[in-house]
């Protein structure tokens, strides 16, 4: 499988216990990293408003995934809508209360195949607690799933948290994930996970690394990503709740030239060097993913003024 695939496809314990991960791998602890910039809002230009997503096989295209931005009068992103083969695939809306610029609340509904909303939806709503200067400190999720189909109902509901902590260049994410009812068994206990991150000073995602924490304590390594970038701002620069809600997957400020990737089963690799096309204002309006002797994958970016 080409990295590229792989890249399309994001609490409670105790303070003992998240410590007792933090031990286990050897985080330093160090000063909280400098906030999050102002949003920009002086310059009203090059705010994402479409990702078409191109696959070319022998010289034939076909578009097989659009996303929609839509913004309200502050400029703020309130849905995210996606089509996959011009069928209605997923839908984020993001709530805000008075004049926040970040969310405190999301809602994503994820449909399969395009089936009517009886039939199976996937819905997932998070709501978010930030630190003063505007990071991530703790989110909440409830997962709900619901299939009608074959006259086979199933149907579960799972609760999913998040608690940040940040230290010199580094991020730090415990999450637990917990099923509460349904057609499935109840968890009686959460499963958790440990992610870190290494940040460099432009604020970009350099390291990630994932761990599943085992009944018994021990951290079983997961995955590993870790990047370059360009020095172009990326696609997602203006959009201040994006480089917050995750800031494990979309904090960074500029365009990823080399990905690593590694997995229990191997490694892959990526390098995206000299596969951007840029602006004059240096804004990135295309990518292409080149994958065997005729196959691309191609994103391209539209941009619009607010």
């Amino acid at each position: 499988m080409k990295l590229q695939k792989v890249l399309l496809t994001i609490f409670s314990a105790s303070a003992i216990f998240f410590m007792a991960c933090q031990k286990e791998l050897s985080l330093p602890e160090g000063p909280v990293l400098p906030p999050d910039p102002t949003p920009v809002t002086i310059d009203s230009t090059d705010y994402l408003e479409k990702i078409f997503s191109i696959d070319s096989l022998s010289g034939i295209s076909d578009t097989t995934q659009i996303v929609d931005f839509v913004y309200d009068a502050s400029k703020r992103v309130t849905a995210r809508i996606i089509y996959v083969h011009n069928i209605l695939a997923s839908t984020y809306t993001y709530s805000y209360n008075g004049n926040d610029t970040l969310p405190y609340k999301t809602q994503q509904v994820d449909f399969e195949n395009g089936m009517p909303l009886t039939q199976r939806n996937d819905t997932t709503r998070t709501f978010y607690l930030y630190t003063s200067d505007g990071r991530n400190l703790y989110d909440s999720s409830f997962y709900s799933v619901h299939n009608m189909n074959n006259g086979q109902p199933y149907y579960q509901l799972q609760k999913i948290t998040n608690r940040y902590e940040y230290a010199s260049g580094r991020i730090f994410r415990l999450s637990s994930r917990q099923v509460l009812e349904g057609t499935v068994p109840v968890s009686a206990t959460p499963s958790y996970s440990v992610d870190t991150a290494e940040v460099d000073a432009g604020r970009n995602i350099t390291g990630y690394k994932h761990y599943s924490i085992l009944p018994s304590g021990a951290s079983q390594f997961t995955n590993l990503y870790t990047y370059t970038y360009d020095n172009k701002p990326s696609p997602f620069a203006k959009l201040s709740n994006f480089k917050t809600l995750d800031p494990m997957a979309s904090g960074s400020q500029n365009n990823k030239l080399k990905i690593h990737y590694e997995f229990q089963g191997g490694t892959l690799d990526e390098d995206l060097s000299g596969r951007y096309l840029y602006k004059t204002n240096g804004y990135p309006y295309r990518l292409a993913f080149p994958s065997g002797t005729n196959y691309y994958h191609i994103e391209s970016y539209i941009y619009k003024t607010l």
